[in-house]
């Protein structure tokens, strides 16, 4: 190093005045000055050393210092992000809650006017389909306006109740019932269904037959049992889908 060599330099130098000032300086004396010497390069050879190491050191931690420098800015830039997309996810959330909210009373409403409509549908409904929905309409509630039941619930049932009732119109179908025969008495019938327009009945021994005609109070059934061919003829194609269809003559009651 450039001290190192002043320093040998300049020491050689004292060394050479004091020998040529006096020949009859001790040899201790330039013993003790040597050592002093030596001691003083060891000294500043000590320093140097401890200054280069503390130099690196401190380079290093310098490094190491900026990288964390770094990566704090770094987290700070992913945490601002992440509070911007949180902002937004909220912001979409409270407008989907809004928006539920909004739909939830508007279901509500809708539950409120098509409930007791149902109930009041129920006396109109064929037998066999009114049975069938009798758990259904077992659910609706009385009050409408202070049910405690949950929106879910309540929708499903009337999903429940329209979804067969527009079933069984779309179908024909054929049941065997115990009604009021034309004389009065009670007896066995089978009645097809045509959806929810139209329906006939027939006794299995043909003695009578009749069609449904609605009023006010409901489906009311008329004895007609010269129809009784007629509707045995209906019955067995319903039955039987090997049988050719054709037209078949029947009274049909029409109502605006």
């Amino acid at each position: 190093m450039v001290i190192h060599k002043h320093i040998y330099i300049n020491s050689f130098a004292i060394l050479g005045l004091v020998l040529s000032a006096s020949g009859s300086i001790a040899i201790e004396s330039t013993r003790t000055i040597v050592k002093e010497w030596v001691a003083t390069e060891k000294a500043i050879s000590s320093e140097a050393i401890q200054w280069e190491v503390t130099h690196t050191l401190l380079n290093d931690l310098t490094k190491v210092t900026q990288a964390e420098i770094t990566t704090l800015d770094e987290s700070l830039q992913e945490i601002k992000a992440t509070a911007t997309d949180a902002d937004a996810v909220r912001a979409d959330l409270i407008t989907e809650q809004q928006s539920l909210n909004t739909g939830r009373q508007q279901i509500a409403k809708f539950l409120t006017e098509i409930e007791p409509k149902l109930i009041n549908l129920k006396s109109a409904l064929p037998e066999p389909l009114s049975i069938q929905l009798g758990s259904l309409f077992q659910r609706i509630p009385n009050d409408s306006e202070n049910s405690t039941l949950g929106i879910a619930e309540r929708m499903q049932t009337v999903v429940g109740i329209l979804n067969t009732i527009n079933k069984f119109d779309r179908s024909i179908t054929v049941h065997e019932e115990i009604r009021t025969l034309g004389d009065g008495s009670q007896g066995e019938v089978e009645s097809i269904y045509i959806g929810l327009g139209a329906a006939y009945y027939r006794t299995r021994s043909g003695d009578d037959a009749g069609y449904r005609q609605a009023d006010s109070s409901g489906w009311q059934w008329i004895s007609q049992p010269e129809l009784s061919p007629a509707i045995a003829d209906v019955i067995a194609i319903a039955n039987n889908n090997t049988q050719e269809a054709r037209f078949i003559a029947l009274p049909v009651e029409l109502k605006n």
